[in-house]
């Protein structure tokens, strides 16, 4: 049997979803000096960039890292 709601508590809901969304929104799909960006994609590319601190590295021992890092 469904529950029937209060106003205040759809109300409540609602507000509490739309609020989730909003920083959903901002969180994820921010501008950077005009430039839209994806903070997760951001925040791995920072992690896989400080674990590849040299460019000299072979493309196996590269890879093995990548992984090591995904894997904390």
């Amino acid at each position: 049997m469904v529950e029937s709601l209060s106003k205040e508590s759809l109300v409540e809901t609602i507000v509490q979803f739309q609020n989730e969304e909003i920083v959903r929104a901002w969180t994820y799909h921010v501008l950077h000096l005009c430039i839209p960006t994806i903070n997760i994609v951001e925040s791995v590319y920072g992690r896989l960039k400080k674990y590849l601190t040299d460019s000299k590295r072979d493309l196996v021992r590269a890879w093995e890292t990548k992984n090591n890092m995904l894997q904390l």
